[in-house]
């Protein structure tokens, strides 16, 4: 199982139907890149089969420097939501927003 899915997050899903994983793919990318620097098999596969998106890309750190930050958090959910627009199976229903700054800072 990829580490992504050892988040607690993931904890209801994998206890109620324990073979919903298998449906999801992690795929690596470059969220500052334009095109999120996916391989082209990758971005075919995201176009044509994904119908959920986790975005869960960003920089935290609030001492850091303003261009990394902008790339990181303005500019990388702008290529997501580039790419959700070509998307085929895409399903539009709702939001969810996870702050990462407790795990960022090493807060339990």
């Amino acid at each position: 199982m990829t580490p992504f899915f050892l988040f607690q997050l993931f904890d209801r899903l994998k206890k109620e139907k324990p073979n919903a994983l298998e449906r999801y793919t992690v795929v690596d990318s470059d969220m500052t890149q334009p095109g999120l620097g996916l391989t082209p098999e990758a971005r075919k596969m995201i176009l044509e089969e994904v119908s959920v998106i986790f975005h869960l890309s960003a920089l935290v750190r609030l001492e850091a420097p303003l261009r990394p930050a902008m790339q990181q958090n303005v500019h990388a959910t702008r290529y997501i939501l580039d790419l959700s627009l070509e998307m085929k199976k895409l399903e539009v229903s709702r939001n969810y927003w996870v702050c990462s700054v407790r795990l960022a800072r090493g807060v339990p």
